[in-house]
């Protein structure tokens, strides 16, 4: 079983490129999980944080859209 595993992560290896990719290496892998993880645990920061403005001027900004007409 360690064989085949050890064969086809060999030849996973082979594929990956430099080129453009959605996927990187298996060697970038955990770079690219950590930086995923910290990317989405600001932006879910930052969504909070409009969630938490966004009761108190949403009716100015309903406004703002009828007064001129967009």
């Amino acid at each position: 079983m360690k064989q085949i595993l050890l064969i086809l992560s060999l030849f996973l290896l082979g594929c990956s490129s430099k080129d453009a990719s959605h996927l990187p290496s298996l060697f970038e892998l955990p770079g690219a999980i950590i930086g995923t993880t910290i990317e989405n645990a600001t932006y879910n920061a930052k969504r909070e944080r409009v969630q938490q403005y966004e009761p108190l001027y949403i009716d100015p900004v309903v406004v703002g859209i009828m007064i001129r007409g967009i």
